[in-house]
């Protein structure tokens, strides 16, 4: 659950304990604009990689992932309020 707090950010709450789990800035129209021309210009780039490449970044993202598995587990339950059974 997110809330607006001071100008420029919002709250993002815990559903079960109404704790604050962090403030994030809220990003301007601009920023926005700038992180999709970036991602453009990026995936010009990324188009031409080769499938072999691709999958080797690929599977290096993927194992990551499942090394931090059980802290993004944790941050989902904060987040959602669900259990980690439930996901």
């Amino acid at each position: 659950m997110a809330k607006v707090g001071k100008k420029g950010y919002f709250k993002n709450y815990n559903p079960v304990s109404g704790d604050v789990i962090g403030e994030y800035k809220i990003a301007e129209e601009d920023e926005i604009q700038t992180a999709i021309n970036l991602a453009r210009q990026e995936w010009q780039s990324w188009k031409q990689v080769s499938l072999k490449e691709r999958s080797r970044v690929l599977t290096k993202i993927r194992q990551q992932i499942v090394s931090d598995m059980s802290e993004l587990v944790k941050i989902i339950c904060q987040d959602t309020g669900k259990v980690r059974q439930d996901l």
